[in-house]
């Protein structure tokens, strides 16, 4: 998840990524706005979602979103 001040392909080139349409390993979310950036943190020099944000992304991705989000509540969440 990246702030909505930056352009898709400044994160790209940052990442050294490209995009695609199918066969991604990461995934990049960029909202209009940074509402859902509200609480994320700061750790060791980088900027995180908060965890409950990054179990609702994982939820919402179609493949194996579901999957993701549970491990991640159970690991992370501790729930």
């Amino acid at each position: 998840r990246v702030t909505a001040a930056i352009p898709a392909s400044d994160t790209l080139n940052a990442l050294q990524a490209r995009q695609t349409e199918e066969g991604a390993n990461l995934v990049i979310v960029q909202g209009a706005d940074d509402a859902e950036l509200r609480y994320r943190r700061e750790v060791d020099g980088i900027w995180l979602a908060a965890d409950t944000r990054i179990y609702l992304d994982s939820l919402r991705d179609p493949r194996r979103g579901k999957e993701q989000a549970q491990l991640f509540r159970e690991s992370v969440l501790g729930i």
